[in-house]
């Protein structure tokens, strides 16, 4: 009884520590660019204080590099800070690993770990032979493998109870994101980035608008299981709201497609009728909410279809009006013609990973150390065209396989991890992240590797047994 008393007084210390660090992190951050370093510097010794951290300090790190330049808040003058949150969290780890083996005799690697080291192996062999810029894909290739590994390994250390915990508290804490943002709802530096699409106190509306969408996700999965959902449906309409006011219409799409998907492989899983399986939406609160949106439609029909087309046209910005497979194509088919063009002339090896498609004038935006480069954006639309183009017909197969896999291992976890995974797809259409953790994409990649780790706590002695 002493030591579980003990014990939980250290736990506590711990976590009365961490959220102190992350305070005095936030405040690093926004006072000046001189202390930005320290910001970062506090997140990555967050990274050693325990597995939850480590998802949370990755967290920060995307928020801190988000922020919105208008703000005061641009990231641009250290882009080293959140290679040494990464290094550090890698580090812990693979520390808490090195542990155990002594302390459990016979830590193995995850199957999800293996799964990623094998396909990692893999394409480190093709960006070696096949890549028109090795180097480039190969550090790029490192830094994602690095990443993912290392959230896929925090993820399995936890307990199905410390995981609840710990999407509550990502959930809280995008969700205050949104919220605080509302602040800037009348100021012009909350439409920085293009003067209409609302972007809050993140860098763009694109990524203002995935936010508000996995929010929206991830509250609409409490919405379907508890009947007592009032300020469940009150979030997830703020949400959408959110969503409309950054004109993101990735988000919006996405969002709509992943809810009607989601919603039919839930049902054809549980086999139960429409209100056993979605018990939620037989409540008082979700009749309500119904209704009004009915009424609410039918009486302001004419003002939302306008409305509507606003947003698929983004404020008018994309011309006239003609329909969201139009709109697309304005947007982003220029990027998937030349996507196009590149798989016509190398189908089976592609091009290399993270190599840009206009490759003969590609000039590597470049952050270099000890003369290597670290970083050159690249940006591409559509992400299953993406993939084919960097790595070809062959490995592109094992790749959709590997995804395919994480659907059927994100369906343990219910509707939550469907809705999740396929909302992770679905924001891959317009714009390819899921092999970047540079931006928006590190944020994807902490949810996408939540959901492809075993439900239970896997304890290192017992992986792969």
């Amino acid at each position: 009884m002493a030591g579980m008393i003990k014990f939980s007084i250290v736990l506590k210390r711990k976590h009365v520590i961490f959220w102190a660090l992350i305070a005095i992190s936030c405040i690093f951050r926004v006072a000046s660019d001189t202390t930005l370093p320290i910001a970062y510097f506090l997140l990555a010794v967050c990274c050693f204080l325990g597995a939850q951290q480590v998802i949370l300090a990755i967290l920060f790190t995307w928020l801190f590099s988000m922020l919105n330049a208008g703000l005061g808040f641009a990231a641009s003058d250290f882009v080293f800070g959140k290679y040494i949150v990464f290094v550090s969290a890698s580090a812990s780890m693979f520390f808490r690993s090195y542990f155990n083996r002594f302390k459990n005799f016979g830590v193995r690697i995850s199957k999800p770990n293996f799964s990623i080291l094998m396909l990692f192996a893999i394409l480190m062999a093709h960006s070696i032979l096949f890549s028109m810029f090795p180097v480039l894909s190969l550090l790029k290739l490192t830094l994602w493998g690095m990443v993912f590994c290392t959230l896929i390994s925090a993820w399995t250390y936890m307990s199905l109870e410390e995981k609840d915990r710990l999407h509550d508290i990502l959930l809280n804490i995008l969700l205050l994101v949104l919220v605080i943002s509302l602040f800037l709802v009348a100021s012009p530096t909350g439409y920085l980035s293009n003067g209409s699409g609302f972007q809050g106190i993140l860098n763009q509306p694109q990524v203002f608008g995935a936010t508000a969408a996995i929010v929206s996700t991830l509250i609409f999965s409490v919405v379907i299981r508890r009947r007592n959902n009032l300020f469940a449906w009150f979030f997830f309409i703020f949400g959408i709201a959110m969503i409309f006011l950054s004109e993101s219409r990735t988000a919006g799409v996405a969002l709509i497609l992943t809810i009607a998907i989601s919603s039919i492989i839930f049902m054809f899983e549980r086999r139960g009728s429409f209100f056993q399986t979605f018990r939620g939406l037989g409540s008082v609160y979700s009749v309500v909410v119904g209704v009004l949106g009915v009424v609410v439609i039918l009486s302001s029909y004419s003002f939302i279809s306008s409305y509507f087309e606003n947003y698929i046209s983004k404020g008018g910005r994309d011309g006239q009006f003609g329909g969201i497979s139009e709109s697309f194509e304005d947007s982003r088919g220029f990027l998937v013609l030349r996507m196009v063009n590149n798989i016509s002339e190398y189908p089976f090896f592609g091009i290399g990973f993270g190599v840009g498609s206009d490759y003969d004038s590609f000039e590597m935006n470049v952050h270099r150390v000890f003369g290597l480069p670290i970083s050159a954006p690249v940006e591409k639309g559509v992400l299953p065209i993406a993939i084919i183009e960097e790595f070809g017909l062959f490995l592109s197969a094992i790749i959709f396989l590997f995804m395919f896999l994480a659907i059927i291992r994100a369906a343990n976890y219910g509707f939550y991890g469907i809705s999740l995974i396929f909302l992770v797809y679905l924001l891959n259409i317009a714009e390819a992240m899921l092999f970047s953790p540079g931006g928006m994409g590190l944020l994807v990649l902490v949810f996408y590797s939540s959901m492809i780790v075993p439900r239970e706590k896997v304890l290192p002695a017992e992986i792969l047994k």
